[in-house]
């Protein structure tokens, strides 16, 4: 019987210091809606869309990256900081952080509707690079899938961005 009693008790007390590690994330100090992350991950996409293309064509103009990104930022009103920091306080819960990049993955595709069912003037963008922007999109739905939470090849080139424009 005592041992019974010492089980239980060891049991209550082990139990009761279990204490989850779960991270604190603070939303950052200029938060954006998801509305507007949607907007601009979609712009990212296709933006890295565009430059896997050009670079597989072997017509990338050197810099040409680096524009891309800082249109997006003028568009958006916003800057590497502000963006890397939503960009971590969304990824600190991955549900909402994948319903976030499943609306992005939508709107690309009715964006490649639209532009599969219009007459592309000469100087758009080649469909090939949607086409790339859902592959990226793709690949980072896997990782979020299988517990990955990383976004580098956006976060790797907006550090390049921001080394850039420093040097």
């Amino acid at each position: 019987m005592r041992n019974i009693i010492i089980f239980f008790s060891s049991l209550i007390i082990l139990s009761s210091c279990y204490q989850e590690n779960v991270p604190v994330v603070t939303p950052p100090e200029i938060l954006l809606s998801k509305e507007e992350m949607i907007s601009i991950l979609t712009d990212v996409y296709i933006a890295e869309g565009a430059i896997a293309y050009q670079k597989s064509q072997k017509t990338l103009p050197e810099g040409a990256d680096v524009t891309y990104y800082e249109q997006i930022f003028e568009k958006h009103k916003i800057n590497h900081r502000i963006l890397k920091e939503n960009l971590s306080y969304y990824n600190s819960n991955p549900k909402n952080m994948e319903l976030l990049l499943e609306e992005v993955l939508a709107r690309l595709s009715r964006l490649q509707s639209e532009i599969e069912t219009a007459p592309l003037p000469a100087d758009t963008i080649d469909s090939l690079a949607i086409d790339s922007a859902f592959q990226i999109l793709q690949d980072t739905l896997e990782q979020i899938q299988s517990d990955t939470l990383l976004l580098t090849l956006q976060d790797s080139t907006l550090q390049d961005t921001s080394l850039r424009k420093n040097n």
